[in-house]
């Protein structure tokens, strides 16, 4: 869901920059594709009803966690909080965000990655050298 936040204030900074201008739970939750975009209504109603709701304790983690802030001047008020992203939430999305390749990357740190680079280098080379040899013989 925060990864949805960011790429939508990324596209319109300016409906997601200030108080009562944010997305709420819901809309979010459409946005990431947790929930079907006809089926929002029908979701915001239900929790409003009484039932309870996984999206807007999902809504509340990412609040908590300081990557969002949230306000009330929303159109459903207190019911369904406003969300906007703060700058570190913008910073952890685009660290969701990245290729599965740098998060490797980024997971072996120091020496460690120096080995790993070397041993792939290593195996690219063997079979580029395997492969060209067999060309060759033929």
């Amino acid at each position: 869901m925060l990864a949805a936040l960011v790429k939508e204030y990324e596209q319109h900074p300016w409906r997601l920059s200030e108080p009562g201008y944010g997305l709420d739970a819901w809309d979010l939750a459409a946005k990431a594709r947790i929930i079907p975009d006809g089926k929002v209504e029908e979701y915001r109603q239900a929790f409003l009803s009484g039932s309870p709701e996984d999206i807007t304790e999902m809504a509340s983690l990412i609040e908590r966690r300081g990557w969002a802030k949230s306000s009330d001047l929303g159109a459903y008020a207190r019911h369904s909080r406003a969300l906007w992203p703060t700058p570190e939430g913008i910073d952890h999305a685009h660290w969701l965000m990245r290729p599965w390749h740098r998060k490797a990357l980024d997971a072996l740190k120091g020496d460690m990655r120096t080995v790993v680079v070397a041993v792939i280098t290593a195996i690219i080379i063997t079979l580029l050298t395997t492969w060209i040899l067999r060309l060759l013989s033929w």
